[in-house]
């Protein structure tokens, strides 16, 4: 395995697409982890109108479809309308029980703006680590820059 290239050793895709200000959850992709064995979403957030009430959670399932995607026990975390304009990483899951995994925003009492959702797929039990299915650049170079 790769020691010191971030992407050869990782997995990055799209996991969510932007969604309009709103007040109701909203399901990311399901994204498929085999071949990896830890798994990471990060949220984008834009504005947070004041008193929203926002988070998000994982849930996973053995569908491909999503149709037994349940809620992962302690991977669920709110925050405040202060928060616009930031991220929200999930706790980083090792060695996934389950095949499928998506994140799901939670949006309530006053508008939040969701400005997408990205997986990494860490640790891969392979190398390089395939690419997301929306990933754009597969082929990212390495750059090489001497310390001075």
């Amino acid at each position: 395995m790769y020691k010191h290239n971030i992407t050869q050793s990782i997995g990055i895709g799209r996991a969510g697409a932007a969604v309009a200000a709103g007040t109701t959850a909203s399901n990311g992709d399901v994204i498929d982890v085999s071949g990896a064995s830890s798994v990471v979403f990060i949220a984008l957030f834009g504005t947070l109108t004041s008193t929203a009430a926002t988070g998000i959670k994982l849930q996973a399932g053995t569908q491909s479809g999503g149709g037994d995607m349940a809620d992962v026990t302690g991977a669920t975390f709110t925050f405040d309308d202060t928060n616009s304009g930031k991220i929200a990483i999930s706790p980083e899951i090792f060695n996934p029980t389950k095949r499928y995994w998506r994140c799901v925003v939670t949006r309530g009492t006053a508008n939040a703006v969701i400005d997408g959702i990205i997986v990494l797929l860490g640790r891969p039990t392979y190398a390089p680590a395939t690419p997301g299915p929306n990933a754009i650049n597969t082929a990212a170079p390495t750059v090489m820059v001497s310390k001075p």
